[in-house]
């Protein structure tokens, strides 16, 4: 029995150094070849024999065979399952875990039960971004955690700076203020 895990170890050992190698030489190769290829992250197989993913900064995704003679750019399909592999890596790739976003500096609202959750980052003068809000407005049980994200030039960042922010008591206050501030304001105390 020692003698087997001994060999399953020794294999393992062989054919990860075996593949680094492998990565090593088709990097070093790619990189020759094609001096514009942005650099490569990972390399990877893929479930077509002798096709391997090369992902470059960016995540971008290519497809190369094991020599690095061929290079690859469009969709790997699965036609069995029908599937898009390539879709699927970069949905994968560009995933991000929702507990790491910022939702503390997110305007949050509730609908319904609030179960499902998403975060919209809009900039005040997109005209998509508008639209989809109104087609938010249909979709129930949720919890939107409103971002503002001004890219669209200099107004855009004084408008999400200038928010005007209104109590049941008529009280007006412009710009962002603290939530220790809005306690106060919404326990009728005035800052």
């Amino acid at each position: 029995m020692r003698l087997m895990q001994a060999f399953t170890a020794t294999c393992l050992i062989l054919c990860s150094s075996s593949m680094w190698a492998q990565d090593a030489n088709l990097k070093k190769t790619l990189s020759e070849r094609l001096p514009s290829l942005p650099k490569i992250e990972e390399i990877s197989k893929t479930p077509m024999p002798g096709v391997f993913e090369i992902r470059v900064q960016g995540n971008e995704i290519f497809y190369t065979d094991a020599k690095g003679d061929f290079l690859i750019q469009g969709a790997l399909i699965d036609t069995k399952q029908k599937r898009n592999l390539t879709e699927e890596r970069n949905d994968k790739l560009s995933a991000i875990p929702f507990d790491s976003l910022p939702l503390k500096y997110a305007f949050s609202q509730v609908k319904g039960n609030g179960k499902r959750k998403l975060v919209v980052f809009a900039d005040p003068n997109c005209g998509y971004c508008k639209r989809f809000e109104r087609d938010l407005q249909k979709i129930d049980n949720v919890t939107i955690y409103h971002m503002m994200y001004p890219v669209l030039g200099e107004d855009s960042k004084v408008k999400s700076r200038n928010i005007a922010l209104f109590v049941a008591d008529g009280t007006r206050v412009p710009g962002a203020i603290e939530a220790a501030q809005i306690e106060s304001l919404l326990n009728g105390v005035k800052p």
